[in-house]
């Protein structure tokens, strides 16, 4: 088992590494075929989603089939690198999978069969598993997330800044209605008020008839 481990890891983690590599070196504001003639392991981005040349900010280039900026990988991820960042994305959660998985099984084993004579040795190695286990359980759940965003927006059939574009869209048209709605109300209830204050005149006026008549 400990060697079927190692093994998926260290293949893994070359993938990860190239990929991550590429993802940085490859200039996104140069076209794909210029890049990458035969695309990403033989994977070629097409479709409008690709076409569409967006000017990023931050990196203060246009770039084709923008989907957004990289913080982590400090680029932009575009048609000529997505398919490396969609890389990065699966290899970095199989990979933060296997070292939850494995941690876990070896705490497990090591709490079924560790003899209450164990060394020292013994509580390092457990030290170690469990800071292992500590810190990858996080970054298998955020890369868990990037990756089923990506699955999701892959679905949907739009990149990254057409969803926020959209989701801006529906908040704005979400905080029209609602004034439009408070407006309608206000002058709804205006007319009561308006009512209301007649009303009261209509009182004061007849008090004071009284009032004079008594006099």
């Amino acid at each position: 088992m400990t060697i079927v481990a190692v093994g998926l890891h260290v293949v893994n983690t070359t993938v990860l590494i190239i990929s991550w590599r590429s993802c940085e070196t490859i200039d996104p504001a140069e076209p794909a075929e210029k890049s990458l003639p035969n695309g990403w392991c033989g994977v070629r981005l097409s479709g409008p989603r690709w076409e569409k040349t967006r000017y990023c900010a931050q990196c203060r280039k246009s770039v084709p089939g923008l989907d957004h900026h990289c913080t982590w990988l400090q680029t932009c991820i575009g048609k000529s690198n997505y398919a490396q960042f969609f890389t990065v994305a699966c290899t970095g959660t199989i990979q933060f999978l296997l070292q939850v998985v494995y941690a876990g099984l070896c705490l497990l084993w090591l709490h079924n069969h560790l003899l209450d004579d164990a060394g020292a040795f013994d509580y390092v190695v457990v030290g170690c598993l469990v800071t292992c286990f500590v810190t990858s359980f996080p970054c298998m759940l955020m890369y868990f997330v990037l990756l089923g965003f990506h699955l999701w927006l892959m679905i949907l059939g739009y990149g990254t800044y057409e969803w926020m574009l959209r989701r801006r869209k529906e908040q704005r048209a979400k905080r029209a209605k609602t004034s439009t709605d408070s407006s309608n109300t206000q002058e709804t209830t205006s007319p009561e008020i308006d009512i209301a204050v007649v009303k009261t005149c209509e009182m004061e006026a007849e008090v004071q008839v009284r009032e004079v008549n008594v006099l």
